[in-house]
């Protein structure tokens, strides 16, 4: 991104003030080197304008003028005692200006983040050490070679074919090996690279930069972060594995909607192929420590547990490496679309573009005829194809389909997201929360609170080092024996927020 040297002190200040160490071997947020990495995460997003509004607060962070604006009074941020440094996060965090508190939350959740997979000066971040966390492995030398040929461009390219498929992720590459298997000539644009087996184990900074979408994030005041694939394969690379046909009574309610076809033999019968070619099974979904606490505790409420199936092959040894499988799998047993459809794909002749940012479709009298794409170095891409299937995800399909000039009220609209919330335990016992299979075991007592189907369900899920819980009691030291401490000790600041 290039902050100035006064930009990355003023965000190294922010950051100290999240995270300012313990004193005991923890060190502060800045002498990890957080600000480095959050300089590298906010440098992948694609709007040059959030990135302005970053480095635009940052000059101003420090200066005596934007600390009257922030209620601070004349002194700058930089020359306040820990606690009143706090105090003004804090002013931040609980203003009635919804972009202000974005702005608290956003730094906040950079901070935390930046500082949970920094691997720091030494390469093993002390926090890993305190907690018990396993540094990066690195590959398996077993790992055979990529199974697919990918390919690129380097100039100017005009090629040709019946259909291409935007986005490799779960839709696209089904689509793709469907389309592929029926004798058509396809071309599948990826806008992220090609990672397989041979290419996992270095960790959650590098997973973050290779597998996961850069920014934007989150919602609009940051509450809800979303997270989306971003190589080949998509999010099947990177998902826990968990693998949960449509429910009848979903379906029933999509159909008295008005998409009749969710009620349709054709689609539960779509659906038994994909658990079929997926491997989607529940041989291999053993109990986690984190799972048999869920379970310990449903039995004791008198609530019924299911095992969750996944699609994994018998190679996963749903134990250690399923702790890491969000960051790609080393066994390679994870069933991604990867081993599954594009394979099926490629070897029906159809050709894999990766590095392909797609970004303007050609519509001409209502038929999608021609696809522009851009690699890194802004060579552009052109295909002209019979027809067009955009399956770029939730976020990304609406916003191509709007840069293409396409008009209908629906597109960007009526999203829907699938929060998700954490409840923090401390025990007695060991659980080392980044071992054991991803999801295991569901409860499904409250699924239906209000009479038409909606409710919650509960699961666990792997305690990786980004997925740690961003706050713990004044004091308590983190040890592996209490997952809900596993973080460094924080501010103030850092603890009234997560509440919030």
């Amino acid at each position: 991104m290039g902050l100035s040297a006064d930009q990355r002190a003023a965000l190294a200040t922010i950051c100290d003030t999240f995270v300012p160490g313990d004193g005991k071997g923890l060190p502060s947020a800045s002498s990890l080197g957080a600000v480095t990495t959050i300089e590298e995460l906010v440098g992948r997003n694609p709007r040059a304008a959030e990135r302005d509004q970053l480095a635009t607060l940052l000059s101003l962070w420090d200066s005596p003028f934007f600390g009257v604006l922030a209620g601070r009074g004349f002194t700058r941020f930089s020359a306040l005692p820990q606690a009143r440094r706090e105090a003004a996060l804090l002013r931040l965090g609980d203003s009635r200006l919804a972009p202000v508190r974005t702005v608290f939350q956003a730094l906040k959740q950079a901070t935390l983040l930046a500082y949970n997979v920094t691997p720091g000066p030494t390469g093993t971040n002390p926090l890993w050490e305190r907690i018990g966390y396993p540094a990066p492995t690195g590959p398996l030398s077993t790992a055979p070679a990529p199974a697919l040929a990918v390919r690129r461009w380097t100039e100017p390219t005009e090629l040709s074919c019946d259909v291409v498929v935007v986005g490799s992720g779960a839709g696209g590459g089904a689509a793709a090996a469907v389309l592929a298997e029926a004798g058509l000539d396809v071309i599948v644009l990826e806008r992220g690279e090609y990672y397989d087996d041979q290419d996992f184990g270095a960790g959650e900074w590098a997973a973050l930069r290779q597998l996961y979408t850069a920014g934007p994030s989150a919602t609009a005041e940051g509450q809800l972060t979303l997270v989306a694939g971003s190589c080949l394969g998509g999010g099947t690379v990177v998902n826990w594995s968990t693998s949960l046909a449509t429910p009848d009574r979903v379906r029933a309610e999509w159909a008295a909607l008005g998409a009749r076809q969710f009620g349709e033999d054709e689609f539960g019968e779509s659906l038994a192929a994909v658990l079929t070619r997926i491997g989607v099974t529940e041989r291999r979904s053993s109990s986690s420590r984190r799972d048999d606490v869920l379970v310990r505790g449903a039995e004791k409420l008198g609530w019924a547990v299911d095992t969750l199936p996944r699609n994994v092959s018998d190679a996963c040894d749903a134990g250690v490496e399923c702790g890491r499988c969000g960051y790609g799998c080393r066994l390679g047993a994870k069933q991604s679309v990867t081993k599954t459809w594009l394979a099926d794909a490629a070897g029906h002749g159809a050709r894999l573009y990766v590095g392909a940012d797609v970004r303007e479709i050609t519509v001409r009298n209502g038929r999608a005829e021609r696809v522009v794409a851009r690699n890194a170095e802004g060579a552009e891409l052109t295909v002209r194809a019979r027809a067009v299937v955009v399956a770029a995800g939730a976020i990304q399909t609406p916003a191509l389909l709007r840069r293409s000039g396409l008009s209908n009220k629906n597109i960007g609209r009526h999203l829907r997201l699938h929060p998700a919330a954490a409840v923090f335990g401390v025990f007695d016992e060991e659980i080392r929360g980044w071992e054991g299979g991803l999801q295991t075991r569901i409860c499904r007592e409250h699924a239906d609170l209000d009479g038409d189907g909606y409710g919650v369900i509960y699961e666990t899920g792997p305690l990786g080092r980004t997925c740690r819980p961003c706050w713990t009691s004044r004091g308590r030291t983190p040890s592996a024996s209490s997952p809900a401490t596993a973080t460094p000790a924080p501010s103030a600041s850092t603890r009234r927020a997560s509440r919030s």
